[in-house]
């Protein structure tokens, strides 16, 4: 069986909560060979505890060896999605395509899966309308 790790679960391992001693009792389990665990990679791409997000993966990775979740198997995304942020430039009333400089950053990947983009079959696996501004 497979057990997976997430945001809420590397934070109740940062902050040492009540689910901290079970989570780390899993993760020596898995150490043992006793237990599957993995971190979805796709909970690099969320909002952080401070509300921001991380500027890349290694900041990821960093956060997971300090929760003691290093060497864990990351699961990938499926389906190989791409996608494209476009910010809106008012005094031109154009689009631009998204950049590492913009709040928050934008990266050229698809991090999110499979899941995300099914939802919106029917639209052509497109979510968002632009209306004229």
């Amino acid at each position: 069986m497979l057990f997976t790790i997430d945001t809420n679960c590397i934070i109740d391992l940062e902050r040492d909560t009540a689910f901290a001693p079970p989570l780390r009792e899993l993760i020596a389990a898995h150490r043992r060979g006793e237990a599957e665990v993995a971190v979805p990679a796709v909970a690099a791409s969320e909002v952080q505890r401070d509300g921001q997000y991380l500027e890349n993966f290694g900041q990821f990775e960093e956060r997971l060896a300090q929760a003691g979740l290093d060497g864990l198997r990351l699961i990938h995304p499926i389906g190989g999605w791409g996608w494209a942020v476009f910010e809106y430039e008012a005094a031109s009333r154009t689009f631009r395509p998204g950049t590492t400089a913009d709040k928050p950053p934008q990266e050229n990947n698809a991090k999110c899966g499979f899941a995300c983009h099914t939802i919106v079959k029917a639209r052509d696996y497109v979510f968002t309308d632009y209306g004229a501004r």
